[in-house]
């Protein structure tokens, strides 16, 4: 809430250089997402080495509580980035709060890819919100 207070643009961006509280906040998320999806790996580490480069973004509910994340990882091509997963707590979802920061995510990243694989929920976010950018595979 501080932070937000303090600069509410900058609050919810995350990156190498950012406090480690806030790389914790994106790193437990991304276990989260790593368990739910079943993924054989956390796409967030603690380790700044493995994270340089990738941008991640805290959403939160209008108390200030943080109720999910998602990463952008840098990639060579015509799109610079590429959206690599979005984790929501169930409380959270269908909240739009994923289709408010959508607009911001253009802006700070340009045109980006979206990377498979996609939760039936993402695949309808998508098929409603993809016309802004091109993904790295078809929906089904």
């Amino acid at each position: 809430m501080q932070a937000r207070e303090r600069d509410a643009m900058a609050a919810p961006w995350v990156d190498y250089g950012s406090a480690r509280w806030k790389r914790q906040l994106i790193a437990d998320r991304a276990l989260m997402f790593k368990r739910e999806l079943k993924m054989t790996f956390i796409q967030w580490a603690m380790d700044r080495d493995r994270n340089a480069g990738r941008v991640g973004y805290l959403f939160t509910d209008n108390a200030g509580r943080i109720v999910g994340a998602a990463c952008f990882i840098p990639q060579a091509g015509e799109r610079n980035w590429r959206l690599t997963w979005v984790w929501m707590a169930p409380s959270a979802r269908r909240s739009g709060l994923l289709a408010a920061a959508w607009p911001r995510f253009f802006q700070e990243f340009g045109t980006f890819d979206v990377e498979p694989p996609y939760s039936d929920a993402m695949e309808a976010f998508l098929a409603k919100h993809a016309p802004m950018q091109a993904l790295l595979e078809p929906l089904s």
